[in-house]
């Protein structure tokens, strides 16, 4: 509960204080690959992490759930990747539903 009041207060307080107007002149300035790869930034380095401490562990379906949210993210974050969200969803569904029935 207290998560989603946290969002709640976030949304409001970008909404009212967040510009009316958004102008399209700086945005075009800016080349789009920089921005890409910034998005791309945090995923690909959950992903290394996540790669380094699966090598010094055992793997459960649950981790494998975590690596397609990871390239789920990736996937997102790019615009060429893109092709590739349903398959990472897919991933991380069926592997979910593995390891729910693995732990009954």
């Amino acid at each position: 509960m207290t998560w989603f009041i946290a969002a709640f207060t976030i949304a409001t307080a970008i909404f009212l204080f967040g510009p009316k107007e958004v102008s399209d002149q700086q945005t075009q300035k800016h080349s789009e690959l920089p921005k890409q790869l910034s998005l791309l930034l945090l995923p690909v380095i959950m992903l290394a992490w996540f790669a380094v401490t699966q090598l010094n562990s055992q793997t459960s379906m649950f981790d494998i759930v975590a690596l397609g949210f990871v390239l789920s993210a990736c996937s997102i974050a790019l615009p060429t990747l893109r092709r590739f969200i349903l398959p990472c969803a897919g991933l991380t569904s069926v592997a979910l539903i593995a390891a729910l029935l693995v732990n009954l």
